[in-house]
């Protein structure tokens, strides 16, 4: 009877563990959202774990961290798709790259496989009992057992680094002011990835010890004091970006006032002054109102925007708007005096309709 079905029905960690259990030999395709893991089985101990996600990342490594040039992996990825061989026998077969630094950054993407797939809550299993090999013996893959308490540590473990971190786009230096006498090989080599110009995340994109490790010596070179934040990335990208709607607004507000003081200003060949036509209850109906109220909307719209920007989400009222100063109240007062517009929020989403 084939081993296969749904993640649902029984979790990954026990899908491996009873392949290890009947000494099983085989192939075990996990997949979710197009994403296929397979780990490798030989008599039931794990001898290799890759996954389509992982494919790539390995050539990002290896570029990102500058070992080696975008054109040098293109190539050996070329000649390893002639020979049908994984592109990392072909670098190490050709001396591109150092075997030790080739086993750790083949032994982090295992774990990481390992990592993505025991986190699946959906999905589909299949084992398939075949003849296997490892086509190196680059990698000494530690025991399911081992890989499986080190993996649900990390995750158990991962929210408070995440936390600790606070943003992946964070740029930081390092503080010549501390000593590095007591830091170890690994916390060296992370700490000498960051320039005052690289985002966290373009950090874990090249790191070789893969984004739980880095994180977890990020942070504690953080706590020692030899690494100082000198800002988020995303600021004055965001604070541009403020500055224009804000920008549009007043546009907008200088606009409708010239609109208005020209009609004012203007000779006109009624009988009686046009100022009647521009009160509340008969603007409301005329073109020039119903002019007025779409410029109206399309403020409030903008300062709505603003307010998802800083906060994540649309506010539950407009009056929540207003009370942070991006609304005008006076614009409050005459979206809301009308009777006319309907607003409601979603979190995410809102709906603003006016009749």
């Amino acid at each position: 009877m084939a081993l296969e079905g749904s993640i649902k029905d029984f979790g990954v960690a026990d899908i491996l563990q009873l392949i290890a259990q009947q000494q099983k030999t085989g192939v075990l395709l996990v997949e979710y959202e197009g994403i296929v893991a397979e780990i490798y089985f030989s008599a039931g101990a794990v001898i290799d774990a890759t996954s389509s996600h992982h494919t790539a990342r390995f050539e990002q490594i290896m570029v990102k961290s500058g070992m080696l040039s975008a054109d040098i992996v293109k190539g050996a990825r070329e000649r390893a798709e002639k020979t049908l061989e994984p592109l990392y026998l072909v670098l190490l077969r050709e001396n591109l790259v150092e075997r030790d630094v080739l086993e750790r950054i083949l032994l982090t993407q295992l774990y990481e496989t390992f990592y993505m797939i025991l986190q699946w809550r959906e999905g589909t299993y299949r084992f398939i009992p075949q003849p296997v090999k490892t086509t190196t013996n680059v990698v000494q893959v530690p025991s399911l057992e081992t890989i499986l308490l080190d993996v649900l540590r990390m995750i158990d473990e991962w929210p408070s680094l995440k936390s600790s971190i606070h943003s992946f786009a964070y740029v930081f230096e390092p503080n010549p002011e501390i000593a590095r006498d007591t830091l170890d090989p690994e916390e060296i080599m992370v700490l000498g990835f960051f320039d005052g110009k690289k985002t966290v995340q373009d950090i874990l994109d090249g790191s070789m010890l893969g984004m739980f490790s880095t994180c977890k010596i990020m942070v504690s070179l953080i706590e020692q004091g030899h690494l100082r934040l000198l800002g988020e990335k995303t600021e004055q990208r965001s604070r541009q970006y403020l500055s224009s709607r804000r920008a549009v607004a007043a546009l907008s507000y200088m606009l409708l006032f010239l609109f208005m003081i020209g009609l004012l200003m203007a000779p006109t060949r009624f009988p009686h002054s046009m100022v009647p036509l521009l009160q509340q209850g008969n603007l409301q109906e005329s073109p020039l109102g119903r002019y007025r109220m779409a410029l109206l909307i399309k403020n409030a719209v903008t300062c709505l925007d603003l307010y998802f920007l800083q906060n994540s989400r649309y506010p539950d009222t407009l009056e929540q708007v207003a009370a942070t100063g991006l609304m005008h109240h006076n614009t409050l007062t005459r979206i809301t005096a009308t009777g006319t517009c309907d607003y409601q929020s979603h979190g995410t989403t809102y709906n603003l309709t006016c009749r």
